[in-house]
């Protein structure tokens, strides 16, 4: 495959200049400018492209490269004519990175604007610049990489920016340590499986309560009816009896108890069953906390039981 020339793509740039194709000129004229650095021709037909792009600070830096160039090949009539077009320049945007001597004494300091390296000539002086965005950029060994971003809104603007190199933190890695609290800690509550049995338990305990309850009230009932026939049959007012009187107070007396003795399981029963309804089915084990107040009372006298508590 042949290699296309320096003096080919000048020559087909001068065509897309011919055409008004700025863009394209600038692209094939920014290859011969590598191939062939001093070229005098290619710097200053580069810059006009860039002038006609708008490109001001590139079009000047072009023509500047040109100018040094002719001066150099002792070519006195050229150089002027390119430092005419150089002065034609509408007010070219320029950029002065300020740089202390500091850094400038490190080795490898290198500073680019939107990738492109600069010398150290072109620090702590004004540089021309495209109007736009820019990033600039600094690096140097054991320093903080340096980036900051600036915008020429418009040609003619000027800004001072100082580059700042941090020196690189060196932190020495300090060991583990496992702390182990004396008590088991959690960062989250965590949930034990469910106890299934609970509320099926406290139904059966609330059904069984209620029906001693129930059982409580027809012992009452019957105790009070035999000690009513106890009066009627075979006992006075002075409490006297005979032996079927006798027979029916001991009756009343016997079922009395047994009510009094089916009341107090009721009560436990009843009690048992709401406690498993108020406990939570899962328990959870987080941090150590402060004692409950929730409080539970059972209260059972011969006439009833009740709950009381504070929650």
């Amino acid at each position: 495959m042949n290699q296309v020339t320096p003096q080919q793509l000048y020559k087909e740039a001068l065509d897309l200049l011919a055409a008004k194709k700025f863009a394209d000129a600038a692209s094939k004229l920014e290859q011969v400018t590598q191939l062939m650095p001093n070229g005098i021709g290619a710097h200053e037909t580069l810059g006009h492209c860039y002038e006609q792009l708008g490109r001001l600070g590139s079009a000047s830096k072009e023509y500047a490269r040109a100018e040094a160039l002719a001066h150099a090949a002792g070519n006195s009539q050229r150089a002027a004519r390119i430092t005419t077009r150089l002065q034609e320049l509408p007010r070219v945007a320029t950029l002065k990175l300020v740089v202390s001597n500091e850094l400038l004494a490190l080795d490898a300091l290198n500073i680019f604007v939107d990738g492109q390296s600069l010398e150290k000539s072109d620090l702590n002086t004004d540089v021309p610049i495209d109007r736009g965005k820019h990033v600039l950029e600094a690096r140097a060994p054991n320093r903080e990489t340096w980036t900051k971003e600036v915008e020429f809104a418009a040609d003619g603007m000027h800004l001072e920016i100082p580059v700042l190199l941090m020196v690189q933190e060196h932190r020495m890695g300090a060991p583990s340590l496992e702390i182990v609290p004396p008590y088991p800690v959690s960062f989250g509550p965590q949930v034990t499986p469910t106890r299934w049995w609970q509320r099926p338990l406290g139904w059966a305990s609330l059904s069984i309560g209620t029906a001693s309850f129930a059982t409580c009230g027809i012992l009452s009932w019957v105790a009070l009816n035999k000690k009513d026939l106890s009066g009627t049959n075979g006992c006075n007012q002075n409490g006297i009896c005979d032996d079927v009187g006798l027979s029916l107070r001991n009756e009343a007396l016997n079922l009395g108890n047994a009510a009094t003795a089916t009341a107090i399981v009721g009560g436990v029963l009843t009690a048992a069953g709401i406690t498993f309804f108020l406990l939570p089915r899962s328990v959870e084990q987080s941090l150590p906390r402060k004692p409950s107040a929730r409080q539970l009372a059972v209260n059972v006298t011969p006439m009833g039981v009740s709950v009381s508590g504070n929650f």
